[in-house]
């Protein structure tokens, strides 16, 4: 059983988390503007999207879900590691590294077409307001009209954007350091793989906060690699 039961004060934590996402978003996109690398671009997107969901996951103890932040919360929740994964794979492609320009675009084909599926039905979808008890409530408030096998049919298309992106960040952060050994490789390295197993965190200890906490730790690592790669 995961306790989804907390005091307003641990809000903080991924408020803040959300606050240095936003920085780090900013200074990407920056980045991108001056040296026009597509990782840098998709880094830049990646987290805004991890500003809106741990913001939304922030504010949850003090205003209850409704319909519309769950769906934006859940899409954002998402869209965040595929793009995380997508600029990891350009970084790799820009360095020589592995991969090769043809596969930096069947990754974006591919996530095109599965993004459109799923914020399709993110907007079809009903949300069941009364299902969103916690602050990280998963896929839990769809309803059941658009499913299969009793499993909403969103869900069914988010590891299809969410494993693709776990894999790049992991193992593409990891080779990258192998390859470079450079320290704020090993920053964002470390940062990168807290994030992506963040919610796993959730249900090995069943307690919410404890992944609030590696989110926090993740979205700093990550801050600090990026200020000593600048």
């Amino acid at each position: 059983m995961i306790d989804t039961t907390l005091e307003p004060i641990y809000s903080i934590i991924p408020i803040g988390a959300s606050m240095i996402s936003l920085i780090i978003s900013i200074t990407l996109i920056k980045s991108y503007i001056s040296r026009k690398e597509l990782s840098f671009g998709l880094w830049a997107v990646s987290f805004l999207f991890f500003f809106i969901a741990t913001f939304l996951e922030g504010i949850s103890p003090l205003i209850e879900w409704s319909d519309i932040t769950y769906r934006l919360y859940y899409v954002s929740a998402i869209l965040l590691v595929f793009f995380l994964g997508g600029g990891q794979l350009f970084y790799m492609i820009s360095h020589e590294i592995i991969f090769k320009e043809i596969h930096g675009r069947i990754y974006l084909i591919y996530g095109a077409i599965i993004i459109s599926f799923v914020i399709i039905f993110a907007i079809i979808s009903t949300v069941d307001v009364n299902k969103l008890v916690g602050v990280i409530p998963g896929g839990i408030g769809w309803g059941e009209e658009y499913s299969l096998e009793r499993r909403s049919i969103i869900r069914i298309f988010s590891p299809l954007l969410t494993i693709p992106g776990s894999l790049l960040i992991i193992g593409g952060t990891l080779g990258s350091y192998y390859l470079d050994r450079k320290p704020f490789i090993l920053l964002i390295t470390v940062g990168a793989i807290l994030l992506a197993g963040a919610g796993a965190v959730t249900s090995i200890f069943g307690i919410t906060v404890v992944q609030f906490f590696v989110e926090l730790i993740g979205i700093i690592f990550i801050y600090l690699g990026f200020r000593k790669s600048s």
